[in-house]
């Protein structure tokens, strides 16, 4: 669902009125003009103890359209929860574990900060990572 106003409260009620459950994550998806206050936005997600991930894009697309303001909102189910992966500024970074290897079908998911370095080394470590626990990944 694209929504035009994203004040908190405003994108909390598009949530709630999803019936969040235990088990959804909500993807949040923002145009990099829009008028968002994301500190607010986290604090009030972790405080209703809704999950979440999401980024900040030049532009989003939606129904065929292109937003430089706005958020796109997704509820997923997900077999695992969204991991976030620190310190991809250095070049001694570890990946976490990540749980790849008792699913026979993953797909992965992968927002990265364009102005970071070592994106490069990430996806590598990433996708050695997933091809070596898991043989039928596809990575695409």
């Amino acid at each position: 669902m694209y929504i035009e106003n994203t004040q908190t409260e405003e994108i909390l009620q598009h949530i709630k009125a999803q019936n969040p459950t235990a088990d959804a994550t909500f993807m949040l998806l923002f145009g990099e003009a829009s008028q968002v206050n994301i500190p607010l936005l986290i604090e009030s997600l972790n405080r209703e103890k809704i999950a979440f991930f999401g980024g900040i894009f030049p532009g989003i697309i939606y129904a065929n359209k292109n937003y430089t303001k706005g958020c796109i909102l997704k509820k997923l189910s997900l077999s695992e929860p969204p991991i976030l992966i620190k310190g991809l500024d250095q070049t001694n970074f570890e990946l976490p574990k990540l749980p790849l290897a008792t699913q026979s079908k993953v797909s992965i998911l992968t927002f990265v900060d364009g102005l970071t370095s070592n994106i490069s080394g990430f996806l590598q470590k990433l996708y050695h990572h997933s091809s070596t626990l898991n043989k039928n990944i596809p990575i695409l």
